[in-house]
């Protein structure tokens, strides 16, 4: 049984030897149970535009993802294969997490089916590089024998600890509470035990040190998420856009409870006043997938208008036709994807005080401000201003810095330094 294997991990002995150096003659072997195709989900993009792309530095890039085994060379597709794996739901999850003191992300994704596959491929010595994706996932690697010179890495995608905190602190749900509390703590002991097997790939310099004030010592380094360059045509098409109108585009994965936090607050903090001063010449668009129940009844008795599950091409459509995206976190470690997405579209963003850390600089027609107030004059300068096509063109050329084809070139620098 699965829940076995991973009792025993915070107890196994160390077999990661710290004198195994990168070596990019051999291939990388990628673990993300979390991962679904088609990519909607913020790990989920991360880890698959990231990897494919440092294919073209290694001779292959094998991901093994939910239910697939995709290989990348040379940057491009050649296999996916597909298996069968009974997911977890989230009930039965949460349960696993409460009676086994364990981690909720852990017993929901990492099934014995994942394990399987994973530990098939982990036993091929050709690997010398494994990237495993978010700390539980890191779970799997120690229950295999030691591969001479292999090289473990974890992409951690935010600051967990921070992250359950969070959760800790928004939840109104007791279980819900005690589910964030213990996976949490299996967070810090994991790290602590064997924090020093891996090397770790952070996302904001934040990141990096919360870790490093809670686990002294860790090996890692900063790299940004990146973003598809997106081809769009200039001069932008006005007509998209009716005349007089301010929609403002919330996208997101909808499942997700931080998604729904942020749009409840946008309801009762910014929502109110914008609707009072602009009347009917606002319009919320909300878009993204797998909406849960509670996303659906909202955006059905706010009168705004959902969108789930659009294709890559709607979705570039939607942001043509929307004057601002809208980032209204009360809390986050992980939302600089749907920033630098919106900045790639050649849409301004308005964003929270919580995403200050995860921008470097603040490019005109965007905001960061958690005043509705600086809100509703910003938004009724820029109509008076207009969004030329200069702007638009600036906010697309600061995304291109972030290129998934730069950040995995930066990746590969990295871990060759690191050899």
């Amino acid at each position: 049984m699965v829940e076995r294997r991973f009792r025993r991990v915070e107890m196994a002995s160390d077999h990661v030897k710290r004198s195994s150096s990168f070596d990019p003659t051999s291939p990388c072997l990628v673990l993300a149970p979390h991962l679904e195709y088609p990519v909607r989900a913020g790990g989920d993009i991360l880890i698959d535009k990231k990897w494919s792309r440092l294919s073209e530095y290694v001779p292959f890039v094998d991901i093994i993802g939910k239910d697939t085994i995709t290989r990348y060379e040379n940057g491009r597709l050649v296999e996916r294969v597909h298996f069968a794996n009974i997911y977890v739901s989230k009930t039965l999850a949460a349960f696993n997490t409460l009676t086994k003191r364990s981690h909720y992300l852990l017993e929901k994704h990492v099934t014995p089916r994942f394990a399987e596959q994973a530990h098939l491929y982990l036993a091929r010595p050709e690997y010398k590089t494994v990237v495993c994706s978010f700390i539980w996932t890191a779970a799997v690697v120690t229950q295999v024998p030691e591969i001479e010179g292999r090289v473990y890495c974890v992409e951690t995608h935010n600051d967990e600890i921070e992250w359950f905190e969070n959760l800790r602190r928004s939840s109104t749900n007791p279980l819900a509470k005690l589910t964030a509390y213990f996976s949490e703590r299996w967070a810090r002991t994991f790290l602590n035990r064997r924090g020093s097997d891996f090397v770790f790939f952070y996302l904001s310099r934040a990141d990096q040190e919360g870790y490093s004030k809670r686990f002294p010592g860790l090996r890692g380094y900063i790299v940004p998420i990146g973003v598809d360059e997106v081809s769009c045509k200039l001069p932008w098409q006005e007509d998209l856009t009716p005349s007089g109108k301010v929609r403002l585009l919330f996208v997101g994965l909808l499942s997700a409870k931080i998604n729904l936090d942020a749009i409840e607050f946008f309801k009762e903090d910014f929502y109110p006043l914008l609707k009072t001063e602009l009347g009917g010449d606002l319009e919320v668009l909300v878009v993204g997938s797998n909406p849960s129940d509670k996303v659906s009844r909202l955006c059905r008795d706010m009168g705004w208008t959902l969108y789930p599950d659009v294709s890559d091409e709607e979705l570039r459509r939607l942001y043509r036709t929307s004057t601002f995206s809208i980032l209204p976190f009360r809390y986050t470690t992980g939302s600089k994807l749907k920033l630098l997405h919106s900045l790639a579209n050649g849409v301004p963003y308005l964003a929270t005080l919580a995403l200050r850390g995860q921008v470097e600089k603040v490019i005109y027609p965007c905001l960061i401000s958690s005043d509705p107030e600086e809100w509703l004059h910003h938004i009724q300068e820029v109509r008076i201003k207009r969004i030329t096509n200069d702007d638009r063109t600036a906010l697309m050329d600061h995304a291109r810095k972030y290129s998934w084809a730069s950040v995995a070139r930066q990746t590969f620098q990295l871990l060759s330094h690191d050899a």
